[in-house]
């Protein structure tokens, strides 16, 4: 890159280099060229293609007194009941948990990543946001009308001059993608890399935040190693592995595999919680510790089956399936010393889509976008009431959760083959009463399905 003669910007990309890491974030400082006229050159040299992309200029806004920060953390498929007794290798989730105040029903929108992060990022239903829930790919249609109707976050925290970033492994995020969204992100930086990508965004994370601490800014980190597919190292394998217990049930291999990620997750979250304090933002930046969905891990759910675009798929050790509350029900941590109380814990049921009408209060921001949710901060004082019903939509379905007694599910009608399968028939509706349990392990299930036994 040049201005005016001088070269600012030069490196050069190995073609391995460049597939692996999509795009290289840049940065001038231009204070020498102030009160000057000076072109700005954006030059490629070299054989293959090279593409400069959203050159912009801006003047950093140092933060306030009392404005505070916001780093949300999402970890993919992060269960409800890790770090909890049953899982308990999880040493940093759980002491971040215990000091902050802790919503431990926190109802996701949806149960794959894409509906559940836009819904949370705007406080809109995934079917308001004009996005499809039931398929990855997004016409140029249907982005148009997304962009007409929703204003996410990120664009708000903007206007009010807050640099906004997201350090992440979530390509739902990237309108380049023909299964993404923009979300009004000031500055991306992914990391698409097959297994270890936690590693690069911790490590990004921290290198921008010692750099920008000065600043004004609201900061996502997505940490994609629970995801099933994730390869963990060795050690991280043999804290939840027991071969005894493979032989018994040869669902403990792909159990222990997930719990071995999360592990590995925890151990990174725990260098960026280190990082946040030992850099002095803990004072002043609201730490928010979540995920984008939960993951069905538990083995009485490996009969469970369900009709999803025309074939029969399992639930067990997947998302984006069903509407069991292992993919829909997660744990949001607050942190924030005078703001959320240390230790508190929230029982009630709560949504996804409250996440953005607290952030705003906490920050004083009055902003006039339509918005379904309503902020947290009096349920955490002990003051708010619990949301009756909570409403989600799934691929292929869509349910309800009232009060935490009871939960209804229903199949799209429109495709007869479409549904949860009991005895093997399909059955298009589920009615949980979710306080019948019928054994000491069902606690951890929904309840029993009384739409199930029959056709309701």
């Amino acid at each position: 890159g040049l201005v005016g003669s001088e070269m600012c910007i030069r490196d050069r990309y190995r073609r391995k280099r460049f597939i692996k890491s999509y795009w290289k974030n840049e940065k001038i400082d231009l204070g020498e060229y102030g009160g000057r006229e000076v072109e700005f050159s954006f030059i490629t040299e070299g054989s293959g293609i090279g593409l400069w992309a959203n050159p912009a200029i801006y003047q950093p806004r140092e933060r306030g007194e009392k404005e505070y920060n916001v780093i949300l953390i999402l970890i993919d498929s992060l269960h409800y009941q890790l770090a909890e007794e049953k899982f308990p290798n999880h040493p940093s989730i759980k002491s971040f948990s215990e000091i902050s105040t802790l919503f431990k029903s926190f109802i996701m929108a949806s149960h794959w990543t894409r509906p559940c992060v836009v819904s949370l990022l705007t406080s809109r239903y995934p079917s308001e946001t004009r996005l499809p829930v039931v398929r990855f790919g997004i016409s140029d249609l249907e982005k148009n009308l997304y962009y007409q109707s929703v204003k996410p976050l990120p664009k708000i925290l903007d206007e009010n001059g807050y640099y906004t970033i997201a350090i992440t492994e979530n390509i739902f995020i990237f309108d380049t993608a023909d299964c993404g969204v923009e979300l009004g992100f000031k500055e991306i930086r992914d990391f698409q890399c097959k297994y270890y990508s936690t590693v690069d965004v911790v490590a990004e994370s921290i290198k921008w935040l010692s750099a920008n601490r000065n600043k004004k800014f609201f900061l996502y980190v997505h940490i994609n190693a629970p995801d099933l597919k994730a390869r963990p190292a060795l050690k991280y394998f043999k804290r939840s592995f027991n071969l005894k217990r493979m032989l018994q049930d040869d669902s403990h291999l792909r159990l222990s595999r997930f719990l071995a990620s999360t592990v590995y997750a925890d151990e990174y979250f725990g260098k960026l919680v280190k990082a946040i304090r030992e850099l002095g933002l803990n004072k002043q930046t609201l730490v928010i510790l979540g995920a984008d969905h939960g993951q069905v891990i538990n083995p009485l759910h490996k009969p469970d089956r369900c009709n999803y675009d025309h074939r029969e798929c399992p639930v067990y050790g997947d998302n984006g399936k069903s509407l069991l509350d292992e993919e829909l029900k997660v744990k949001y941590a607050f942190n924030l010393d005078g703001v959320f109380p240390e230790g508190q814990v929230v029982e009630k049921q709560v949504s996804g889509l409250d996440f953005v009408p607290t952030i705003l209060d906490i920050l004083n921001i009055q902003d006039t976008t339509l918005q379904r949710g309503k902020s947290l901060l009096p349920l955490a004082k002990g003051r708010g009431e619990e949301r009756k019903v909570v409403f989600f939509e799934g691929r292929q379905c869509r349910g309800l959760r009232i009060a935490g007694k009871w939960k209804y599910i229903q199949w799209d009608r429109d495709i007869p083959t479409t549904g949860w399968i009991v005895d093997n028939r399909v059955v298009k509706e589920q009615l949980y009463d979710c306080l019948l349990y019928t054994s000491d392990a069902a606690d951890e299930l929904d309840g029993v399905d009384l739409g199930g036994r029959r056709i309701i």
